[in-house]
């Protein structure tokens, strides 16, 4: 493989993003990484829309040189309104929203 090509794997899912230069895509759409963390998201509770788990159940589920840009993700799709911060009292707990789930859905990951 090409160096110059960061590579994200989340469970048979491969997603390959360039790294360095400029981004074509909008700051609207999602990138491979905002799927992958979204998927993965979707997975550590089980789909279900009222369930949250700590970003750490999420980042558990990537490479361990990636988890701190799943971190910054996380944010990235509270921003846009795909997944929902939940306080409590131990840690902040991350959720996903039907909107999430219908970006999925579109994308027939699930």
């Amino acid at each position: 493989m090409e160096s110059g090509y960061i590579i994200f794997i989340y469970c048979k899912f491969i997603f390959l993003q360039r790294s360095g230069g400029k981004t074509l895509v909008s700051k609207k759409h999602l990138t491979n990484l905002g799927i992958a963390t979204l998927l993965a998201l979707f997975d550590a509770i089980n789909g279900s829309i009222p369930a949250h788990v700590p970003k750490q159940a999420v980042q558990a589920r990537f490479r361990r040189d990636v988890r701190g840009f799943v971190s910054k993700e996380l944010k990235r799709l509270v921003r846009r309104g795909y997944a929902v911060k939940h306080p409590t009292r131990g840690e902040m707990t991350y959720g996903i929203t039907e909107m999430g789930i219908k970006k999925l859905r579109e994308m027939n990951l699930i």
